[in-house]
């Protein structure tokens, strides 16, 4: 679809490398030769922000389920713990 390097009459170029594209201009020509480069970089930062944001959301509900478990744990063991000293105590015996 695309050539390794592409240039354009307004001097700049396109380089794609591996998973790599590098926009080659002059920093006052990029929004004439590029018109739709900050929309999509606007995109891609909005995607990538969300994605980072569902991250962290399913990290937190990880983390929430574990002190959950932890605290079910502890609170077996304390009942578990408990019984066992009722049973042992003089008064059952």
């Amino acid at each position: 679809m695309f050539r390794k390097n592409w240039t354009t009459k307004q001097k700049c170029s396109v380089v794609f490398n591996e998973n790599e594209l590098r926009l080659i201009s002059n920093l006052n020509d990029v929004e004439n030769i590029f018109p739709d480069l900050k929309k999509t970089v606007t995109m891609a930062n909005s995607s990538y922000l969300d994605s980072l944001k569902q991250a962290e959301a399913k990290k937190r509900q990880a983390q929430e389920k574990a002190k959950q478990r932890e605290e079910k744990e502890l609170g077996l063991r304390q009942n578990i713990s408990s019984t066992l000293k009722k049973l042992n105590s003089p008064a059952n015996q």
